[in-house]
């Protein structure tokens, strides 16, 4: 090679291991807002001490997180990260396959993911390798907006477009605004509908997704620590 090679390389291996970093810690945060969904459930129907709490528990769990300084763990935040559980309860199939997090999973639900690996997700028609794409393809914002769509065909029509589109997250909230779901099902020519929807579209980008505000809260950092661009690459890697 020569030098110009070299530093096309360099720059090419730099933007590359750049990206994975912050979408591996989007996938877990993704995960662990799910996590946080799925025990706040279990102990809701099973916690021995539940019945003390009844429905001050999020607000008891609030408290507790916020003095063990863990970030999005207000009320508001912990009842979203309830519904995510409940709108993908099949995920735990997905988390299962992960030997790490595999160890996070109490053995109740190993064995409920072990039998959710042999059978049809459930809660969504995508075929198994899409309902994967997406749990690694779209940020946990993008999942914030598709659970306030409740019905679940609605949902899985976002979802595919989704993937499909590669859609950022405003675009999904510009295309949920705009009643494409409801316009594609009234139209006589869908394909159009739908070419007409894709042509100018808002893609998923990395620069957007470093600039997502959960993914500053995971991993410490705040907003206006890193408005100006310059900054904006180093704070992360330094915070990663």
């Amino acid at each position: 090679m020569d030098f110009s090679d070299l530093i096309l390389s360099l720059s090419k291996i730099n933007e590359e291991l750049r990206e994975q970093s912050i979408r591996a810690v989007n996938i877990s945060l993704t995960m662990r807002n799910w996590f946080f969904g799925f025990y706040i459930v279990e102990f809701e129907q099973n916690g021995r001490d539940r019945a003390g709490y009844g429905k001050a528990l999020l607000a008891n769990i609030s408290t507790e997180m916020k003095s063990r300084s863990i970030p999005n763990t207000d009320e508001r935040e912990l009842r979203r990260y309830r519904q995510f559980y409940l709108a993908y309860p099949a995920a735990a199939s997905l988390i299962a396959a992960n030997g790490q997090i595999r160890g996070l999973l109490p053995p109740e639900l190993v064995k409920i993911s072990d039998s959710h690996l042999k059978t049809p997700l459930l809660e969504s028609q995508i075929p198994e390798t899409q309902y994967i794409n997406l749990f690694n393809q779209v940020s946990y914002t993008h999942f914030a907006e598709l659970i306030r769509i409740d019905e679940s065909l609605k949902r899985l029509f976002y979802e595919l477009e989704c993937l499909k589109g590669n859609w950022s997250v405003k675009e999904l909230k510009r295309q949920v605004g705009s009643l494409l779901y409801e316009r594609t099902g009234l139209s006589k020519n869908k394909e159009k509908l739908m070419a007409m929807a894709h042509s100018k579209l808002q893609s998923n980008s990395f620069p957007e997704l470093i600039r997502d505000p959960y993914i500053f809260e995971f991993i410490g950092l705040k907003q206006q620590e890193v408005l100006p661009e310059k900054g904006l690459e180093q704070a992360l890697l330094e915070h990663l």
